[in-house]
């Protein structure tokens, strides 16, 4: 990853004053999220899992020492590993503030786990990104239309849909309506009003929501009242089954 770039320092390395911020580069567009969820996809990429056996080698493996460390360039101050030296038994305490002094300015290596290699991960290959490619972002313009769209229901793969304060019912016939001054629900079949219901609630219909069977038998209401209310559609089979519903009663 790029580093971040102090906006003041000197050439000790030490800051001028105290920093408020860092330059991002340039692919980050400025805005430290894309930033920080690029290099997090990158971290968590099918590349990285594949090749992070190779850093575990490096770091706790069996390139931390010995032959293997000095063909992989992984070698570091002698100091900085764990055994080196035993602190305990240093009786010369400028010896040891010196030696303290050292292993504190290079750090310590970490103990190492693995005499063996590491065997590597085995990655599920995943889709590619769409933040990484956002080529693989297509879309399709199903429809537009003049008003905001409220609700909507897919039928086959192809999109049902109604402006706000309304819903489709599951057999995407009966659209139910509300938010009107007088506080009504209102029910048609397609552009038919069917049934008008008033004072449902003490005030106005906020939600409505249906039970997901075909026939669309249940409502559920709610209001201002911070009252939930359950309707069931009464239905009267006998005969054959009108196609086209001249009323919609709801008890």
């Amino acid at each position: 990853p790029i580093p971040c770039v102090p906006w003041q320092s000197q050439t000790s390395g030490q800051y001028q004053r105290r920093v408020h911020g860092v330059e991002l580069p340039a692919w980050a567009h400025n805005n430290p999220d894309r930033f920080i969820r690029l290099h997090r996809e990158a971290l968590e990429s099918a590349y990285v899992s594949k090749n992070l056996h190779k850093w575990i080698d490096l770091i706790f493996g069996y390139k931390q020492r010995g032959e293997e460390a000095f063909k992989a360039q992984n070698v570091f101050y002698h100091l900085t590993y764990e055994g080196a030296v035993d602190l305990d038994q240093i009786e010369d305490e400028h010896a040891k503030l010196s030696i303290m002094s050292q292993i504190t300015h290079f750090g310590q290596t970490p103990r190492q786990l693995f005499k063996l290699p590491h065997p590597s991960k085995v990655v599920m290959e995943k889709d590619g990104s769409i933040y990484a490619e956002p080529k693989l972002l297509e879309f399709e313009n199903l429809g537009r239309e003049s008003y905001a769209i409220g609700f909507m229901r897919f039928v086959q793969d192809k999109p049902k849909y109604v402006g706000k304060n309304s819903i489709i019912l599951p057999d995407t016939k009966i659209c139910v309506r509300w938010g009107y001054p007088d506080n009504s629900l209102r029910i048609f079949h397609k552009t038919t009003l069917l049934e008008t219901y008033e004072n449902l609630h003490d005030g106005a219909i906020t939600t409505v929501a249906s039970n997901e069977l075909i026939e669309g038998t249940m409502l559920f209401t709610g209001g201002d009242d911070g009252v939930i209310h359950v309707w069931r559609r009464s239905i009267e089979r006998k005969g054959q089954k009108e196609k086209v519903p001249t009323a919609w009663p709801l008890v």
